[in-house]
């Protein structure tokens, strides 16, 4: 429900696995899914992040859900293989990348061209690469507007060529 507010005539269909729903998007039978991807009790959901990479997904919006009184909360993202681009000014954005490096990773670089197109840091989070116990994939999320974006894309083309951009969203 909260995901519908962002369409006009919004309609629904369900699949038995998340796999099988994030392949209707994949095959275009489906123009987007949505997936948790975040615990307040576990952190990042990697699994998840894992069907967002095999099947070329970009998240579009994130919304929180509170789960009662336990007081966890789960973040869910609506999924889509389009580029979608709010209007300016809509609310503020995040963007999410991932980088596979190994000791040629410099988070400290990242950092100081990030703080310096004014970009915030929201998080930053590391799993290891199954096929290199050396390299890690590291996921960072950033918070600024999207004319902050550019030299901060430019540099990450130039330093980091290999990143993979994971989406460019709002939370609702």
């Amino acid at each position: 429900m909260r995901f519908s507010e962002l369409f006009e005539t919004p309609t629904v269909s369900y699949g038995t696995t998340f796999e099988e729903i994030c392949e209707d998007v994949y095959n275009s039978e489906s123009d987007y899914c949505i997936l948790p991807i975040e615990c307040s009790s576990n952190g990042k959901m990697f699994s998840f992040y894992s069907l967002i990479n095999k099947y070329e997904l970009k998240i579009f919006a994130v919304c929180d859900v509170d789960e009662g009184i336990s007081g966890k909360r789960t973040r869910y993202a609506l999924l889509s293989r389009k580029t979608l681009v709010y209007p300016e000014n809509t609310k503020p954005e995040y963007f999410e990348i991932s980088i596979i490096g190994g000791k040629e990773y410099q988070l400290s670089d990242i950092l100081e061209a990030a703080q310096s197109c004014s970009l915030s840091v929201y998080r930053i989070d590391n799993l290891p690469v199954s096929y290199d116990d050396l390299k890690f994939r590291f996921h960072h999320v950033f918070e600024g507007n999207r004319k902050d974006l550019f030299p901060f894309i430019t540099y990450l083309n130039y330093k980091y060529p290999q990143y993979e951009v994971i989406g460019n969203y709002i939370l609702i």
